[in-house]
Parts: structure tokens; sequence; C-alpha cells
């Protein structure tokens, strides 16, 4: 129970913390990488910081059908369902540092290393309140999602499904 509950929530922030990014350009630079059966190419990657629009395409095989731009485990940005023919793209900003990039399963995870000074929007004392403000309420809606989670599941599991919690 316990489990499933951390599952459903890890979801839920993952796919908030993805919301508005996918298919969108946000200006600054474009980068291309291509999934292989070997897995991104290219495999180490190097930018300047800020705004970046990742273009990820498939031109034929069928074991690398996502890109990820992930620092530690968590996942920043990515395009998933990428099939042969198919190509997808998403925005980030991107401050300095050390990220990895990934193509998907049995692949090797690569490097993208991002140079050079923060951006301006990473400065910005509005947008950096901005996203704390949004923080705070992914995580409020994930303790709310946990808390009705356990309740309905609990409800099931007693075999009580009248007390099913409505939606």
């Amino acid at each position: 129970m316990r489990n499933f509950t951390l599952l459903v929530a890890a979801l839920a922030a993952v796919s908030l913390a993805a919301c508005g990014k996918d298919d969108e350009d946000k200006g600054g630079r474009k980068v291309t990488v291509e999934l292989t059966d070997a897995g991104c190419s290219p495999l180490k990657l190097r930018i300047p910081a800020g705004p970046t629009t990742f273009e990820a395409t498939n031109e034929g095989t069928d074991k690398a059908t996502e890109f990820e731009v992930l620092q530690g485990d968590r996942v920043l940005g990515e395009k998933e369902n990428i099939t042969e023919g198919l190509s997808g793209s998403f925005s980030l900003d991107l401050d300095p540092g050390r990220y990895q990039i990934w193509c998907g399963q049995g692949t090797p995870k690569g490097v993208l290393e991002v140079t050079g000074p923060a951006s301006s929007a990473a400065a910005n004392p509005t947008l950096a309140a901005a996203v704390r403000g949004y923080d705070r309420y992914v995580r409020a809606q994930v303790a709310d999602l946990q808390v009705a989670t356990r309740a309905f599941t609990d409800a099931v599991r007693d075999g009580d499904v009248g007390q099913v919690p409505p939606h």
C-alpha cells in the first residue's frame, strides 16, 4: 500500500514537473539528438547555459524511443514514444553544470556539460519566486493525492466501495 502511494506520488510529480515544456519553442539554441540502436548520438554534448530546445529524432531504431535530460536521478525534461520516423522536442533553461542525457532502456547515459554564466532568467528574483511558489503548489498537490489514494485503497481493501471518496 505504502509503495503504491509513493509510486503514484512520484509519477504525479514527474508528470507535473514536465508540464508546459513539451513541444514548445522557448527560443535560445536548438540541439538535435538522434536516437540510435546504441542510444543517443552524440553521447557527449557541450552547450552554453540558457534556453535550449532539444530535438530528438528517430530515423530507424526500435531500441531507443525516448530522450531525457537528467540531473542526478531527477528528470528535467523528456520526450517519450519517439518511434521510428518520428521526432519530438522539449525546452529547458539550463544553468551551468554537468547533466546526463539518456535515450532509453538498455542504452548508456551520456554527458551534457553546460558552460558559462547562468542565464538571466535564473538571476531574475521574480521568476525565482514564481518557481518556488509552483514548487510548493506541486508538493501540496502530491500530498493531497497521497491522502486521497490512501483513503481510496483502504476503502477498496475493506470492501466498502460506498466509502470510496468522490473524485
